[in-house]
C-alpha cells in the first residue's frame, strides 16, 4: 500500500461538529461497491462525483464519529455547481488524531469497505462506482492555514448560549433525490483568509498557487453573500497585504480587480484603492509595499 502517511491526507486534526443525525433525513442509500483487486481515482470528477463523494464521507464520518470540515476548492465546487474548473479531491479539516497519523488512516481504511488505496499512485479514496473513487486530502486542524478549533455555528441548537467564539464552520444543505443532506463547510471568512495566507506560501506548487488563486473570489463572494461579519481589525493590516499581494499576483495571468470586487473588501473591512489605481503589477506592488510599511511602524509603536 505504500506510504500512506503522505498519501492519505495532509496532516490533520481531531475535534469535529456534531453530526445532527437527527436534523436531516435518512441517509442516502448509494450502492454497494463489490471488491476489486485495483481501484483508481478519477482524475475530473464532475459535480455529481463530488456530491456522491462527500456523501460517502458524510455517512463515513458519522458512522466513524469523526469531526470534520470541508475546506478550499471542495467548498467552491459544492457551492457554485454550475462552474467549470477543476475540483479533484475533497480536502478534508479533521483532527490530529487521524490527520497526523499513519496507522488511524489504514485502521479507517480497513474498517470502511468504501475507502480504498490506489494501487499504482498510493491516494486514499472514497469509492463512489465500481473500482473508482475521488481522491480524499486530509488537513489537520490548525495546519496550513486552517481554523484551529471547530467553533459550532450561530443558529445549531447544540452551541451553548455562553459561548461568544466566532463559529469557523457552517452547514451546506446539498439537495439530493432522497431529501437534503446537510454538510459541514468552512466558514467562508475563515476560508477566504486561508486562501489568502496560502498563496504567499513559499511551500505551494504551481498547481496549488493557481487553485489558492481562483478560489479567492468565489469566497469572497460567500462572505458577501452569507452576510459574513468584517475581519477584526486586529488582523486587518495583515488582511489588506494580502489582498495587495494577491492583486499583484494575479494581474499577470489576466485577472483584473473591478471596482465591485473593491467594493466588496471594503464591506469586509478591508480598505483598498479604487480598481482605477490597481491596473499594473506595479501599482498593485507600490500600495503593497507602502501598507507593508504602515505595518512596521504600527508594529514599532
Amino acid at each position: 500500500m505504500g506510504n500512506l502517511g503522505s498519501v492519505i491526507s495532509y496532516p490533520q486534526s481531531r475535534q469535529q461538529p456534531p453530526s445532527d443525525q437527527g436534523n436531516h433525513p435518512p441517509a442516502v442509500q448509494l450502492p454497494q461497491t463489490e471488491t476489486y483487486h485495483m481501484y483508481e481515482y478519477i482524475q475530473w470528477p464532475d459535480i455529481d462525483d463530488i456530491r456522491t463523494a462527500t456523501v460517502q464521507w458524510d455517512n463515513i464520518a458519522q458512522a466513524e464519529n469523526i469531526q470534520y470540515m470541508l475546506l478550499g476548492t471542495t467548498v467552491r465546487r459544492l457551492r457554485e455547481p454550475d462552474g467549470a474548473y477543476r475540483c479533484d479531491e475533497l480536502e478534508i479539516l479533521v483532527d490530529s488524531a487521524l490527520g497526523d497519523s499513519s496507522h488511524a488512516q489504514y485502521d479507517l481504511v480497513r474498517r470502511r469497505p468504501e475507502l480504498e488505496i490506489t494501487h499504482d499512485t498510493n491516494i486514499c479514496i472514497v469509492v463512489i462506482r465500481e473500482n473508482k473513487g475521488v481522491a480524499l486530502r486530509f488537513v489537520t486542524r490548525g495546519k496550513d492555514h486552517s481554523p484551529m478549533h471547530f467553533i459550532l455555528p450561530w443558529d445549531l441548537p447544540l452551541r451553548p448560549p455562553e459561548n461568544r467564539d466566532e463559529p469557523t464552520y457552517k452547514k451546506l444543505a446539498l439537495s439530493l433525490p432522497g431529501g437534503n443532506r446537510v454538510i459541514p463547510i468552512i466558514h467562508s471568512r475563515h476560508g477566504l483568509l486561508q486562501r489568502l495566507r496560502l498563496l504567499q506560501s513559499t511551500a505551494a506548487d504551481p498547481y496549488q498557487k493557481w487553485r489558492y488563486l481562483h478560489d479567492i473570489r468565489p469566497f469572497l463572494n460567500f462572505c458577501i453573500a452569507d452576510r459574513t461579519y468584517q475581519f477584526p481589525t486586529h488582523v486587518r493590516s495583515e488582511v489588506i497585504c494580502l489582498v495587495l499581494a494577491y492583486i499583484r499576483y494575479a494581474i499577470p495571468l489576466g485577472i483584473k480587480i473591478t471596482e465591485e470586487e473593491v467594493i466588496k473588501w471594503r464591506q469586509m473591512g478591508i480598505v483598498l484603492p479604487d480598481a482605477e489605481f490597481l491596473n499594473t503589477e506595479a501599482e498593485a506592488q507600490y500600495y503593497l509595499n507602502y501598507y507593508r510599511q504602515v505595518q512596521v511602524l504600527a508594529s514599532q509603536m
